[in-house]
C-alpha cells in the first residue's frame, strides 16, 4: 500500500491554518503583555522558521545543501534580530523574503526528491500569510 499523497492545495490550506493560529496567539499575547512582547514573540517565530531549514537539509540533503541553508538561516536570523530590536517592519519583510527563497529553492529540491512535494505550498502559505498580516497590523497601528 502506497502512502497517501497530500495535494498541494491541501498543504497550502494547512500552512494558512497554522499561520492563523500563530496570528491568534500573537494577538492574545499583545492584549496580555503589550506590543513589545508581541514583537519579540514574532521574532522568535521568524527565527524558528529560519532554523528549521538547515536542520531539515542536514537530515535529507547533502552537506553542501545543509551549508547553504545554514548560511541563509544566519542571514534570516540577523534580519530577525535587527527587526525585533530596531524596526518591526523587518520581521514582516523577512518572512516575505523567506517565502520567496523557500518556494524557489524547495521547488528545485522537490524535483530532485529532497523535499516532500507538499512542503513548498505549505511554507509559502505560512510565511506569506504571517508576513502580510504582520505588515498590515503595523500599518494599522501607525494609522491610529
Amino acid at each position: 500500500m502506497q502512502p497517501a499523497v497530500t495535494p498541494p492545495f491541501a498543504a497550502f490550506l494547512a500552512g494558512f491554518a497554522l499561520a492563523l493560529m500563530v496570528i491568534l496567539a500573537l494577538r492574545v499575547l499583545r492584549k496580555r503583555l503589550g506590543r513589545g512582547a508581541q514583537v519579540w514573540a514574532m521574532g522568535a517565530v521568524v527565527l524558528a522558521v529560519a532554523v528549521i531549514y538547515p536542520i531539515r537539509a542536514h537530515l535529507v540533503a547533502s552537506d553542501e545543501s545543509a551549508l547553504m541553508h545554514a548560511l541563509a538561516a544566519g542571514g534570516f536570523a540577523l534580519l530577525t534580530l535587527l527587526g525585533a530590536a530596531l524596526s518591526p517592519v523587518l520581521l514582516g519583510l523577512t518572512l516575505l523574503l523567506h517565502a520567496g527563497f523557500d518556494f524557489a529553492l524547495d521547488i528545485s529540491l522537490t524535483s530532485r526528491g529532497l523535499v516532500a512535494h507538499w512542503y513548498p505550498p505549505f511554507c509559502l502559505a505560512f510565511d506569506a500569510t504571517l508576513g502580510l498580516w504582520w505588515l498590515g497590523a503595523l500599518f494599522k497601528d501607525r494609522r491610529k
